[in-house]
């Protein structure tokens, strides 16, 4: 994948992480999400070619996107993570370190439904 000029990342996404809390009584577990980041992101959706790719894997998702946000080390195919782009809250599928570099990550991601 091409490098993206700083001007490329025109979306602002929001990684988060669940937070399993004891409701105090004994009784049933709560679980919050906590933000944990919110990068600069280039977004585009899927071509059909992935998401027939993703249905072979099982995964049902109305809409998928490759997210690319600069590199960390606290995104991970888990599902205590998610991410919300454009108001939606999407699933991770996959996460890649595009060219090996710790430059930049590139996110599989489909909306949960």
């Amino acid at each position: 994948m091409p490098r993206v000029p700083i001007g490329g990342r025109r979306e602002r996404v929001e990684l988060q992480e669940a937070v399993i809390e004891d409701d105090g009584l004994g009784g049933q577990t709560i679980t919050r999400w906590r933000t944990i980041g919110e990068p600069w992101a280039q977004v585009t959706a899927l071509d059909e070619r992935t998401k027939e790719a993703l249905s072979a894997q099982s995964i049902t998702a109305r809409h998928g996107y490759h997210v690319l946000i600069p590199y960390r080390t606290d995104v991970s195919v888990n599902p205590t993570r998610r991410v919300i782009v454009r108001d939606s809250t999407m699933q991770i599928h996959s996460v890649t370190d595009d060219e090996g570099r710790r430059r930049r990550l590139i996110l599989q991601v489909g909306e949960v439904q």
